[in-house]
């Protein structure tokens, strides 16, 4: 069992929005290690890296749950932003995988960061 990592697209918002931990995987938007560059290199992170990143930088909570406990076939995710002097901000995505719901949740949460 391994944890899953962001995509691409994910990895491209994550820079824009300030992520700079240094990972063991990384996308390079041109495809040839010769050619990465800082501006073309994404760092990609774990999606439970990513997402500890937003808890403890920008106070973002996301969590994954089952509905239906039993079946197991379809996850949702709740996330809340408490901004400074904010009230938590809530939303729902959907999805039939934990990991699919989780890389929503995190492309929402690093859209709503300024």
């Amino acid at each position: 069992m391994t944890d899953q990592l962001i995509s691409f697209e994910t990895a491209v918002l994550a820079k824009e929005k300030g992520f700079d931990i240094e990972c063991s995987n990384q996308f390079h938007d041109k495809g040839i290690m010769q050619l990465a560059t800082p501006e073309n290199t994404f760092e990609r992170p774990t999606q439970s890296l990513l997402q500890k990143w937003l808890r403890e930088k920008y106070n973002i909570h996301l969590q994954i749950y089952s509905p239906n406990m039993f079946t197991k076939e379809e996850w949702v995710c709740h996330f809340m932003y408490i901004a400074r002097l904010t009230k938590p901000r809530y939303t729902g995505i959907g999805g039939n995988s934990y990991e699919e719901v989780l890389e929503k949740g995190l492309v929402e949460a690093l859209k709503i960061i300024k």
